[in-house]
This record gives C-alpha cells, sequence and structure tokens, in this order.
C-alpha cells in the first residue's frame, strides 16, 4: 500500500500526508473550548470543551457546540463577551466607592476652608504659632554695652 514503485509513489501514499495535514490544519483552526458566561438572565455557566471535530457556537448569552462555521464564536469574541459582563451587584459597588471617595475628598476640602471647622481651626493655630518676629529696624539707635561695676 505505501510501496514506492519504480520511483512513484502510490495514490494512497500520497493522500494519507495530505488528509493529516487537513485534518490537523482544521482541528488547530477549530475553537472547540467554550469559554464560561452569564446568559440574560444572569445565571452563570461554567466552560466546557466541544468534541473534536465541533466548534463552540453562539453568542455572549448562549454557547453550544456545533459543526456549522459560521455560527462558531472565535475565543477571542467569547473573551471580549466577558469584558462587557459586569454584575449590577459589582456596578453598584463601584459607584458607591466612587460617591464615598467624592464625599470624604468634598468633607476635607470644605473642613480645610470652613471657618467653623476643626481643621480650618488648627491649621490656624498652627500658622499663628509658627509666624516668624519681624527683623529689627535698621533704623533704630545700637545697643552699646556698658560693662558692670
Amino acid at each position: 500500500m505505501f510501496s514506492v514503485t519504480e520511483g512513484k509513489m502510490s495514490p494512497a501514499a500520497l493522500a494519507l500526508p495530505l488528509l493529516a495535514t487537513v485534518l490537523y490544519a482544521w482541528q488547530a483552526s477549530a475553537d472547540e473550548d467554550c469559554l464560561s458566561y452569564v446568559d440574560k438572565n444572569g445565571t452563570w455557566h461554567n466552560g466546557f470543551d466541544c468534541p473534536l471535530i465541533s466548534f463552540c457556537c453562539g453568542n455572549c448569552q448562549h454557547r453550544y457546540c456545533c459543526l456549522d462555521d459560521f455560527k462558531m464564536i472565535r475565543e477571542r469574541d467569547q473573551k471580549r463577551c466577558m469584558l462587557f459582563q459586569i454584575s449590577p451587584t459589582t456596578m453598584a459597588g463601584i459607584a458607591s466607592s466612587v460617591l464615598l471617595f467624592v464625599v470624604i475628598v468634598s468633607t476635607l476640602v470644605c473642613c480645610s476652608m470652613c471657618s467653623c471647622c476643626y481643621m480650618y481651626r488648627r491649621r490656624r493655630e498652627l500658622r499663628q504659632s509658627t509666624t516668624l518676629t519681624p527683623p529689627p529696624d535698621p533704623n533704630a539707635a545700637p545697643l552699646t554695652l556698658t560693662p558692670a561695676p
């Protein structure tokens, strides 16, 4: 079957490496893994592997294995879907953290500027206690020291 006769290869010997190359390339290009996702109801689905000659198909909210490469969703696109899937609780946490930060910064700024706040008074006291005395007047009469008797 795989014999070489008179310098010519049999058709089976030529077809086998070609078939193996095509199958390997098809398998390598197939996105067999369906990554984890959240459906439109907010339910989490773990990732799964598709059989050897099938692809991960579907969209961001529904994934399944199929043989139709027009329905295939590439791994890159699956990862892009995960970037935009932020749960409402996560969004609420981010929003409340930003709001808390703004409130704290605003409070600190107001307290350092408003005369009725403790921080303003404290800063004012420190500033007054560290004021320097003015230098002596150069036109003033010089002090003369007299020896004690």
